[in-house]
C-alpha cells in the first residue's frame, strides 16, 4: 500500500510500529496472567487501565467536545459494551486456553476480515498493491502454522 511505490516511512508507519509492538506486549502479558487470575477480574483490570490512560492522556491531544444525542449514546453503549468490555472478555477467556502466537496470528487475520466485511457491505474491491499485501499477510500466517514441530528430547512438549 505504499503510496507512489516508494519505499518511505511517514511518520504514520511509525505510529504503526508502535502500535503493533504495543498489541504484542499485550498479548503476552495477558497470555502470562491469563491461567493465574479469572478472565473477568482480568478484563476489568486492562479496561480499568485503558481509561485511566485515556483519561491521562486524551487532553493534549484535543479539547474534548460532546453533544449528548441518542446516535451518540447509542454509539457509547456499542462501544464501550461490544467492541471493548465483551471484546476485552472474549480475548482474555479465549487466552486461557491458546497461546500468545495463536493469538497474535488471529489478530493478523484482522485486515483481513475488514476487507472481507467491506467487500459483503459495500462491494469494495482490493487495488493490486492491497492484494499482495494480503496476499502476504495469509502466506506469513499459513508458514508460521504449517511449520514442522519437533518433538525432539530437547524440546519442550
Amino acid at each position: 500500500t505504499l503510496p507512489g511505490m516508494r519505499l518511505q516511512v511517514a511518520p504514520g508507519d511509525l505510529f504503526e510500529i508502535a502500535c503493533a509492538f504495543c498489541f504484542a506486549a499485550h498479548i503476552v502479558v495477558l497470555g502470562h496472567f491469563a491461567g493465574r487470575v479469572s478472565f473477568t477480574r482480568l478484563s476489568l483490570y486492562q479496561i480499568a487501565t485503558a481509561a485511566l490512560l485515556g483519561a491521562g492522556t486524551f487532553w493534549w491531544v484535543e479539547t474534548p467536545r460532546i453533544r449528548w444525542t441518542p446516535t451518540v449514546l447509542f454509539a457509547l453503549a456499542v462501544t464501550g459494551l461490544l467492541a471493548t468490555a465483551l471484546a476485552f472478555a472474549v480475548q482474555t477467556w479465549a487466552q486461557q486456553h491458546t497461546s500468545p502466537t495463536h493469538t497474535a496470528l488471529v489478530f493478523a487475520l484482522e485486515p483481513v476480515f475488514a476487507w472481507l466485511t467491506a467487500f459483503a457491505a459495500t462491494g469494495e474491491i482490493l487495488s493490486r498493491q492491497a492484494a499482495i499485501g494480503a496476499a502476504l499477510i495469509l502466506a506469513g500466517i499459513l508458514l508460521v502454522e504449517m511449520k514442522p514441530v519437533h518433538t525432539g528430547r530437547n524440546q519442550p512438549a
